[in-house]
Protein backbone atom coordinates (compact mmCIF):
# COMPACT_ATOMS: atom_id res chain seq x y z
CA UNK A 1 0.00 0.00 0.00
CA UNK A 2 2.25 3.20 -1.48
CA UNK A 3 0.45 5.96 0.66
CA UNK A 4 4.11 8.04 1.40
CA UNK A 5 2.70 10.74 -0.35
CA UNK A 6 -0.45 13.38 -0.91
CA UNK A 7 -1.85 11.82 -4.35
CA UNK A 8 -2.68 14.09 -7.20
CA UNK A 9 -3.93 17.50 -6.18
CA UNK A 10 -3.82 16.65 -2.42
CA UNK A 11 -1.57 18.69 -0.45
CA UNK A 12 -0.35 17.04 3.06
CA UNK A 13 -1.37 20.16 5.10
CA UNK A 14 -1.75 16.96 7.29
CA UNK A 15 1.05 14.64 7.44
CA UNK A 16 0.14 11.20 5.98
CA UNK A 17 2.00 7.87 7.07
CA UNK A 18 4.59 6.26 5.60
CA UNK A 19 4.09 3.25 3.43
CA UNK A 20 2.69 0.25 4.71
CA UNK A 21 5.02 -2.75 5.66
CA UNK A 22 3.72 -5.83 3.53
CA UNK A 23 4.06 -9.53 4.48
CA UNK A 24 5.32 -12.33 2.61
CA UNK A 25 1.95 -12.38 0.42
CA UNK A 26 2.50 -8.79 -0.02
CA UNK A 27 -0.47 -7.50 1.74
CA UNK A 28 -0.28 -5.09 4.67
CA UNK A 29 0.47 -6.07 8.21
CA UNK A 30 -1.66 -3.64 9.59
CA UNK A 31 -5.02 -4.77 10.43
CA UNK A 32 -6.94 -1.48 8.89
CA UNK A 33 -4.98 -0.88 6.06
CA UNK A 34 -5.44 -4.48 5.27
CA UNK A 35 -8.99 -4.73 5.21
CA UNK A 36 -8.98 -1.08 3.22
CA UNK A 37 -6.87 -2.83 0.48
CA UNK A 38 -9.51 -6.05 0.55
CA UNK A 39 -12.65 -3.37 0.16
CA UNK A 40 -10.38 -1.32 -2.39
CA UNK A 41 -10.46 -4.29 -4.52
CA UNK A 42 -14.21 -5.08 -4.33
CA UNK A 43 -14.78 -1.60 -5.43
CA UNK A 44 -12.58 -2.14 -8.07
CA UNK A 45 -13.75 -5.63 -9.03
CA UNK A 46 -17.64 -4.16 -9.17
CA UNK A 47 -16.43 -1.27 -11.52
CA UNK A 48 -17.67 1.00 -8.98
CA UNK A 49 -13.79 2.66 -9.09
CA UNK A 50 -12.06 2.38 -11.75
CA UNK A 51 -10.04 5.81 -12.04
CA UNK A 52 -6.23 5.15 -11.32
CA UNK A 53 -6.41 8.75 -10.22
CA UNK A 54 -9.35 8.08 -7.45
CA UNK A 55 -7.81 5.00 -5.91
CA UNK A 56 -4.56 7.11 -5.36
CA UNK A 57 -6.56 9.73 -4.02
CA UNK A 58 -8.25 7.05 -1.73
CA UNK A 59 -4.93 5.71 -0.56
CA UNK A 60 -3.62 9.04 0.40
CA UNK A 61 -7.12 9.86 2.43
CA UNK A 62 -6.49 6.44 4.26
CA UNK A 63 -2.92 7.35 4.93
CA UNK A 64 -4.03 11.05 6.49
CA UNK A 65 -6.77 9.10 8.61
CA UNK A 66 -4.03 6.77 9.80
CA UNK A 67 -1.78 9.54 10.78
CA UNK A 68 -4.63 10.76 12.74
CA UNK A 69 -6.50 8.23 14.72
CA UNK A 70 -3.75 4.90 15.14
CA UNK A 71 -2.18 4.96 18.42
CA UNK A 72 1.13 6.50 18.53
CA UNK A 73 4.36 4.46 18.26
CA UNK A 74 6.79 3.77 16.05
CA UNK A 75 6.93 2.63 12.67
CA UNK A 76 4.59 3.37 10.05
CA UNK A 77 0.79 4.58 11.34
CA UNK A 78 -0.81 2.36 9.05
CA UNK A 79 1.01 -0.67 10.55
CA UNK A 80 -0.05 0.27 13.62
CA UNK A 81 -3.76 1.22 12.98
CA UNK A 82 -6.61 -1.03 14.42
CA UNK A 83 -10.41 -1.22 14.12
CA UNK A 84 -10.43 -0.38 17.97
CA UNK A 85 -9.26 3.16 16.81
CA UNK A 86 -12.08 3.88 14.87
CA UNK A 87 -14.87 5.60 16.48
CA UNK A 88 -16.98 8.63 16.31
CA UNK A 89 -15.17 10.59 18.94
CA UNK A 90 -11.65 10.13 17.44
CA UNK A 91 -12.83 11.06 13.64
CA UNK A 92 -14.66 13.81 14.64
CA UNK A 93 -11.14 15.27 16.48
CA UNK A 94 -9.32 14.00 13.15
CA UNK A 95 -11.52 16.39 11.61
CA UNK A 96 -10.92 19.11 14.12
CA UNK A 97 -7.53 18.59 13.30
CA UNK A 98 -7.73 18.76 10.30
CA UNK A 99 -9.08 21.38 10.31
CA UNK A 100 -6.73 23.61 12.26
CA UNK A 101 -4.45 22.49 9.80
CA UNK A 102 -5.75 24.48 6.57
CA UNK A 103 -7.50 21.84 5.36
CA UNK A 104 -10.60 23.08 3.02
CA UNK A 105 -14.04 22.12 3.61
CA UNK A 106 -14.41 20.30 0.90
CA UNK A 107 -10.59 18.45 1.04
CA UNK A 108 -12.45 17.41 4.76
CA UNK A 109 -15.57 16.31 2.95
CA UNK A 110 -13.39 14.18 0.61
CA UNK A 111 -11.17 12.57 3.20
CA UNK A 112 -14.52 11.63 4.98
CA UNK A 113 -16.12 10.00 1.80
CA UNK A 114 -13.78 6.85 1.17
CA UNK A 115 -13.75 6.50 5.10
CA UNK A 116 -18.00 6.27 5.12
CA UNK A 117 -17.76 3.92 2.31
CA UNK A 118 -15.10 1.63 4.05
CA UNK A 119 -16.74 1.81 7.41
CA UNK A 120 -19.94 0.72 5.79
CA UNK A 121 -18.85 -2.55 4.49
CA UNK A 122 -16.98 -2.98 7.58
CA UNK A 123 -20.84 -2.93 9.28
CA UNK A 124 -21.91 -5.26 6.70
CA UNK A 125 -19.28 -7.91 6.47
CA UNK A 126 -19.73 -7.91 9.96
CA UNK A 127 -15.95 -6.73 11.23
CA UNK A 128 -17.63 -3.51 13.13
CA UNK A 129 -21.28 -3.70 14.84
CA UNK A 130 -21.66 -0.06 14.83
CA UNK A 131 -20.50 2.62 11.81
CA UNK A 132 -18.97 4.94 13.34
CA UNK A 133 -19.17 7.93 10.60
CA UNK A 134 -23.12 7.32 11.00
CA UNK A 135 -23.18 9.42 13.64
CA UNK A 136 -25.72 12.26 13.34
CA UNK A 137 -23.73 14.83 14.25
CA UNK A 138 -19.89 13.75 12.54
CA UNK A 139 -20.24 16.11 9.26
CA UNK A 140 -18.11 18.96 7.43
CA UNK A 141 -19.74 22.17 7.38
CA UNK A 142 -18.61 25.46 5.87
CA UNK A 143 -18.52 28.71 7.75
CA UNK A 144 -22.12 29.53 6.40
CA UNK A 145 -23.48 26.70 8.58
CA UNK A 146 -27.36 26.50 8.84
CA UNK A 147 -29.37 26.57 11.68
CA UNK A 148 -30.69 23.60 12.91
CA UNK A 149 -34.30 22.87 11.19
CA UNK A 150 -36.81 22.70 13.85
CA UNK A 151 -40.73 21.74 13.77
CA UNK A 152 -43.08 24.63 14.62
CA UNK A 153 -45.49 24.40 17.57
CA UNK A 154 -48.29 23.77 14.70
CA UNK A 155 -46.11 21.11 13.00
CA UNK A 156 -45.24 19.30 15.85
CA UNK A 157 -49.15 19.46 16.76
CA UNK A 158 -49.74 17.54 13.59
CA UNK A 159 -47.50 14.52 14.32
CA UNK A 160 -48.51 14.14 17.72
CA UNK A 161 -52.00 13.88 16.45
CA UNK A 162 -50.83 11.30 13.78
CA UNK A 163 -48.78 9.49 16.26
CA UNK A 164 -51.66 9.07 19.01
CA UNK A 165 -53.91 8.03 16.77
CA UNK A 166 -52.16 5.16 15.48
CA UNK A 167 -52.06 6.93 11.84
CA UNK A 168 -49.26 5.82 9.12
CA UNK A 169 -48.92 3.92 5.97
CA UNK A 170 -47.60 0.08 7.83
CA UNK A 171 -49.75 -2.62 8.81
CA UNK A 172 -52.05 -2.82 11.53
CA UNK A 173 -50.24 -5.41 13.45
CA UNK A 174 -47.38 -3.34 12.95
CA UNK A 175 -48.92 -0.14 14.80
CA UNK A 176 -48.27 0.92 18.73
CA UNK A 177 -49.38 4.39 19.20
CA UNK A 178 -48.50 4.50 22.66
CA UNK A 179 -44.62 3.30 21.91
CA UNK A 180 -44.97 5.71 19.20
CA UNK A 181 -45.90 8.42 21.51
CA UNK A 182 -42.97 7.59 23.82
CA UNK A 183 -40.59 7.60 21.01
CA UNK A 184 -41.70 11.12 19.87
CA UNK A 185 -41.86 11.95 23.39
CA UNK A 186 -37.58 11.30 24.05
CA UNK A 187 -36.95 12.51 20.62
CA UNK A 188 -38.83 15.91 20.64
CA UNK A 189 -39.40 16.07 24.29
CA UNK A 190 -35.99 15.24 26.27
CA UNK A 191 -33.93 16.18 22.80
CA UNK A 192 -32.37 12.27 22.59
CA UNK A 193 -30.52 11.54 19.76
CA UNK A 194 -31.61 8.72 17.57
CA UNK A 195 -28.42 6.57 18.79
CA UNK A 196 -29.52 8.02 22.68
CA UNK A 197 -33.24 6.55 22.45
CA UNK A 198 -32.72 2.95 20.64
CA UNK A 199 -30.30 2.63 23.26
CA UNK A 200 -32.21 3.35 26.49
CA UNK A 201 -33.60 0.78 28.95
CA UNK A 202 -35.74 1.04 31.24
CA UNK A 203 -33.34 1.44 33.99
CA UNK A 204 -32.45 4.88 32.55
CA UNK A 205 -36.22 5.77 33.48
CA UNK A 206 -36.05 4.33 37.17
CA UNK A 207 -37.19 7.03 39.18
CA UNK A 208 -40.40 7.46 36.20
CA UNK A 209 -42.88 7.67 39.67
CA UNK A 210 -41.02 9.71 41.81
CA UNK A 211 -41.89 13.65 42.37
CA UNK A 212 -38.99 14.62 39.96
CA UNK A 213 -38.57 12.07 37.44
CA UNK A 214 -35.60 12.02 34.89
CA UNK A 215 -34.50 9.97 32.00
CA UNK A 216 -30.48 8.73 32.32
CA UNK A 217 -29.09 8.86 28.97
CA UNK A 218 -25.93 7.37 28.10
CA UNK A 219 -24.51 9.65 25.33
CA UNK A 220 -21.62 10.18 23.12
CA UNK A 221 -18.05 9.32 24.51
CA UNK A 222 -20.08 7.00 27.27
CA UNK A 223 -20.83 10.42 28.53
CA UNK A 224 -23.72 10.24 31.42
CA UNK A 225 -26.49 12.38 31.56
CA UNK A 226 -29.87 13.05 33.24
CA UNK A 227 -32.29 14.84 31.23
CA UNK A 228 -35.65 16.10 34.00
CA UNK A 229 -39.25 14.97 32.71
CA UNK A 230 -42.27 17.34 32.22
CA UNK A 231 -45.42 15.99 33.55
CA UNK A 232 -46.50 15.12 30.10
CA UNK A 233 -44.22 13.38 28.77
CA UNK A 234 -44.27 11.64 32.55
CA UNK A 235 -47.19 10.42 31.72
CA UNK A 236 -46.72 9.31 28.31
CA UNK A 237 -44.04 7.53 29.07
CA UNK A 238 -45.96 5.73 32.24
CA UNK A 239 -48.44 5.16 29.92
CA UNK A 240 -46.80 2.94 27.27
CA UNK A 241 -44.84 1.55 30.43
CA UNK A 242 -47.96 -0.14 31.99
CA UNK A 243 -49.70 -0.90 29.36
CA UNK A 244 -46.81 -3.02 28.10
CA UNK A 245 -46.39 -4.17 31.42
CA UNK A 246 -49.92 -5.71 31.77
CA UNK A 247 -49.76 -7.21 28.35
CA UNK A 248 -46.59 -8.47 28.31
CA UNK A 249 -45.53 -10.34 31.62
CA UNK A 250 -42.86 -12.91 29.83
CA UNK A 251 -40.93 -12.90 26.72
CA UNK A 252 -39.02 -10.23 24.68
CA UNK A 253 -41.49 -7.67 25.30
CA UNK A 254 -41.49 -7.98 29.05
CA UNK A 255 -40.45 -4.58 31.49
CA UNK A 256 -37.13 -5.23 33.09
CA UNK A 257 -34.63 -2.60 34.31
CA UNK A 258 -32.54 -4.07 31.20
CA UNK A 259 -34.73 -4.52 28.51
CA UNK A 260 -35.10 -1.66 26.14
CA UNK A 261 -37.35 1.01 26.02
CA UNK A 262 -38.26 1.17 22.21
CA UNK A 263 -38.53 -2.58 20.51
CA UNK A 264 -40.84 -3.31 17.84
CA UNK A 265 -43.90 -5.48 17.79
CA UNK A 266 -42.23 -8.62 17.95
CA UNK A 267 -39.49 -7.69 20.58
CA UNK A 268 -36.67 -6.57 18.77
CA UNK A 269 -34.77 -3.57 18.88
CA UNK A 270 -35.40 -0.48 17.47
CA UNK A 271 -32.29 0.72 15.14
CA UNK A 272 -31.66 3.86 14.21
CA UNK A 273 -32.93 3.05 10.98
CA UNK A 274 -36.52 1.72 11.95
CA UNK A 275 -36.74 5.30 13.90
CA UNK A 276 -35.96 6.96 10.69
CA UNK A 277 -38.76 4.70 9.13
CA UNK A 278 -41.19 5.41 11.76
CA UNK A 279 -40.16 9.32 11.11
CA UNK A 280 -40.63 9.46 7.72
CA UNK A 281 -44.25 8.02 7.96
CA UNK A 282 -45.08 10.71 10.90
CA UNK A 283 -44.27 13.58 8.58
CA UNK A 284 -45.69 12.17 5.33
CA UNK A 285 -49.07 11.67 7.45
CA UNK A 286 -49.11 14.87 9.11
CA UNK A 287 -48.34 16.72 6.08
CA UNK A 288 -44.85 17.93 7.52
CA UNK A 289 -41.85 18.68 5.39
CA UNK A 290 -39.12 17.14 5.91
CA UNK A 291 -35.73 18.86 7.36
CA UNK A 292 -32.36 19.05 5.45
CA UNK A 293 -29.97 16.95 7.68
CA UNK A 294 -30.23 13.60 9.31
CA UNK A 295 -34.22 13.36 9.90
CA UNK A 296 -34.99 11.99 13.41
CA UNK A 297 -32.28 14.93 14.60
CA UNK A 298 -34.69 17.58 13.46
CA UNK A 299 -36.52 16.64 16.84
CA UNK A 300 -34.09 17.18 19.17
CA UNK A 301 -33.57 20.25 17.37
CA UNK A 302 -37.25 21.39 18.10
CA UNK A 303 -36.20 20.30 21.64
CA UNK A 304 -33.53 22.98 21.93
CA UNK A 305 -35.03 25.97 20.00
CA UNK A 306 -38.35 25.38 22.48
CA UNK A 307 -36.21 24.91 25.24
CA UNK A 308 -34.56 28.39 24.18
CA UNK A 309 -37.73 30.20 23.35
CA UNK A 310 -38.80 29.73 26.10
CA UNK A 311 -35.92 31.40 28.62
CA UNK A 312 -33.46 28.41 28.86
CA UNK A 313 -29.98 29.62 29.13
CA UNK A 314 -27.30 28.22 26.63
CA UNK A 315 -25.23 26.27 29.42
CA UNK A 316 -28.55 25.10 30.40
CA UNK A 317 -29.54 23.65 26.88
CA UNK A 318 -25.77 22.43 26.60
CA UNK A 319 -26.66 20.00 29.61
CA UNK A 320 -29.48 18.94 28.22
CA UNK A 321 -28.60 18.17 25.30
CA UNK A 322 -25.39 16.14 25.83
CA UNK A 323 -23.15 18.48 24.13
CA UNK A 324 -19.34 18.54 25.37
CA UNK A 325 -18.45 21.91 23.60
CA UNK A 326 -20.92 25.00 24.23
CA UNK A 327 -19.21 26.07 20.98
CA UNK A 328 -21.70 23.43 19.56
CA UNK A 329 -24.91 24.43 21.21
CA UNK A 330 -24.09 28.05 20.05
CA UNK A 331 -25.58 27.16 16.62
CA UNK A 332 -29.04 27.18 18.05
CA UNK A 333 -28.57 30.79 19.40
CA UNK A 334 -27.65 32.29 16.11
CA UNK A 335 -30.03 35.04 15.49
CA UNK A 336 -33.25 34.13 13.47
CA UNK A 337 -35.54 36.99 11.74
CA UNK A 338 -38.48 36.28 13.60
CA UNK A 339 -36.71 36.92 17.38
CA UNK A 340 -34.67 39.89 16.05
CA UNK A 341 -37.89 41.53 15.76
CA UNK A 342 -39.32 40.59 18.75
CA UNK A 343 -35.93 40.89 20.66
CA UNK A 344 -35.75 44.74 19.27
CA UNK A 345 -39.67 45.74 20.26
CA UNK A 346 -38.29 45.07 24.11
CA UNK A 347 -35.20 46.90 24.09
CA UNK A 348 -35.06 49.55 27.12
CA UNK A 349 -34.83 52.60 25.08
CA UNK A 350 -37.77 51.24 23.31
CA UNK A 351 -40.05 51.05 26.31
CA UNK A 352 -38.45 54.84 27.42
CA UNK A 353 -39.44 56.25 23.81
CA UNK A 354 -43.33 54.22 24.03
CA UNK A 355 -43.98 56.50 26.78
CA UNK A 356 -42.81 59.49 25.00
CA UNK A 357 -45.40 61.67 22.44
CA UNK A 358 -43.41 61.51 18.89
CA UNK A 359 -46.27 62.32 16.55
CA UNK A 360 -46.21 66.07 18.04
CA UNK A 361 -44.13 68.48 20.16
CA UNK A 362 -45.55 69.16 23.45
CA UNK A 363 -43.92 71.13 26.07
CA UNK A 364 -41.03 69.07 26.40
CA UNK A 365 -40.18 70.14 22.62
CA UNK A 366 -40.68 73.67 23.41
CA UNK A 367 -38.42 73.78 26.46
CA UNK A 368 -35.68 71.97 24.33
CA UNK A 369 -35.96 75.28 21.60
CA UNK A 370 -35.68 77.68 24.64
CA UNK A 371 -33.11 75.97 26.42
CA UNK A 372 -30.72 75.41 22.92
CA UNK A 373 -28.28 78.42 21.77
CA UNK A 374 -29.88 79.87 18.68
CA UNK A 375 -27.83 78.78 15.37
CA UNK A 376 -26.97 75.25 17.69
CA UNK A 377 -28.63 72.33 16.24
CA UNK A 378 -30.68 70.56 19.06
Amino acid sequence: MTTGSAGPGRPALVPLSTASTLDASGQPIGEVARLFETWLLLRQASNRIASTRTIDGYRADMARWAFLLAAPGGGAALDRWVLNDLTSETIQRALAEMSRAGLSVSARQRALSPLRGFCRWLVRSGRMRVDPTQDEELSVRGSSQRLPAAFSKAEIARITEVVRDGSGRQHDAARWPERDLAALSLLAGCGLRASEACGLRWSGLADLDEPEPGVRVVGKGSGERRVPLAPHIVHVLRTYRDGRRALYRRGPLRVSAEAQVLVRVDGRPVTSSVLTGWAKRWLIEANVARRPGALVHAFRHTAADGWLANGATIAEVQALLGHVSIATTGIYTKGRPETLIRVVRVGRLEGVLALTRLDSRGDSGRHEEASSPRGTPT
